[in-house]
């Protein structure tokens, strides 16, 4: 017999469904969140930028330029280190990076409600894992 009853999803199949649940941030505070994110390190980044151009007007391209080189190195760990803080330890902590914080919005466990932790948040994003199938992560509204 056929039921007209939906199939009850498991955790977690609602996202790869398509299915929309109701504590779910939307897909738009999601991207803006991480657009903000990557705001955090533009900085970093348009330094940079600076000083590769700087190398190259002056003719230090070929690798003489010691300060530029050093400051190529510090600017490029800086926006490592900060990025790192932002998306591993604060989201792993807290949930939120500092986008996420902005638009009101946070990654915790499915079951608990609680934040992920470094290890999964860190996971998360070196294999691109779905939060919502393997490591049972939601990101909710705060």
């Amino acid at each position: 017999m056929y039921s007209t009853q939906r199939p009850r999803l498991r955790t977690g199949e609602a996202a790869s469904q398509g299915t929309q649940r109701k504590d779910r941030a939307p897909r738009a505070s999601r991207v803006l969140a991480a657009l903000v994110d990557a705001l955090v390190v533009l900085p970093f980044g348009v330094l940079l930028g600076v000083v590769q151009a700087h190398k190259e007007s002056s003719g230090l391209y070929s690798g003489t330029s010691v300060g530029a080189a050093v400051a190529s190195v510090l600017l490029s760990a800086s926006a490592l280190a900060v990025f790192v803080w932002n998306v591993v330890v604060k989201q792993g902590r807290t949930g939120q990076t500092i986008g996420k914080e902005v638009l009101k919005i946070k990654l915790v466990q499915e079951g608990t409600g609680l934040p992920v932790g470094n290890g999964r948040v860190l996971l998360r994003h070196v294999a691109h894992i779905d939060a919502g199938k393997r490591s049972r992560a939601v990101v909710v509204r705060a």
